[in-house]
């Protein structure tokens, strides 16, 4: 078995798991809207259902399930696709993918089931200070939308993914450029060699 399926099957297989079961467990003992205080000022559990998709956008669109399931469903031939061309060094680049394609099905099996998705993550700066006033200048607000597991392997493997192309990649570009340089340089003298020898 290859190193990046071995990492799709550890990766997703966990994540869906665990986005599912807090889920589960959210909806058994926790009532819509009921907020359970974690860090006082920070960190909150609350119960909400999300019918559109992130930030709730699209939450009034009739067609909002249609809409979001062929998404979904392009998304994961899409990240199926290209993670075929992965070879078995792009460890890195696996591991984002995996996540993103464990959130997107996270996320999927909510709007499937039950055509909403559920999300219990709450964090807001509820405390006055240089943070809270340097959000409040930059954003309309202190409270960053609710999220669940899901969101939190997406919003990672997109990170990942960004931190691949950013800087990993141009990385190996150029190191595989100089490999080569070396490479034509030692071909050069080998052949010099050789000349010399046969002179």
């Amino acid at each position: 078995m290859s190193r990046k399926v071995r990492i799709l099957l550890l990766v997703a297989p966990l994540f869906i798991v665990l986005d599912q079961a807090t889920k589960i467990m959210v909806r058994a003992w926790i009532s819509p809207g009921e907020r359970i205080t974690v860090i006082p000022k920070f960190f909150n559990l609350i119960y909400v259902e999300n019918k559109g998709a992130a930030w709730g956008l699209m939450g009034e669109n009739e067609h909002r399930l249609l809409i979001f399931l062929v998404v979904s469903v392009i998304a994961f031939v899409v990240i199926g696709l290209y993670y075929r061309t992965l070879s078995d060094k792009e460890g890195w680049l696996a591991g984002a993918l995996a996540l993103i394609l464990a959130g997107a099905v996270g996320n999927f099996i909510d709007r499937v089931v039950y055509h909403k998705v559920t999300d219990f993550l709450d964090l807001y700066i509820g405390w006055s200070g240089a943070l809270r006033s340097f959000i409040t200048k930059h954003s309309s607000t202190v409270h960053y939308p609710t999220f669940n597991v899901a969101d939190i392997a997406i919003c990672v493997g997109v990170g990942m993914f960004l931190i691949y192309v950013l800087f990993i990649e141009p990385r190996q570009a150029k190191q595989a450029e100089k490999d080569g340089k070396d490479s034509a340089k030692d071909g050069k003298g080998k052949k010099r060699k050789a000349a010399g020898s046969a002179g």
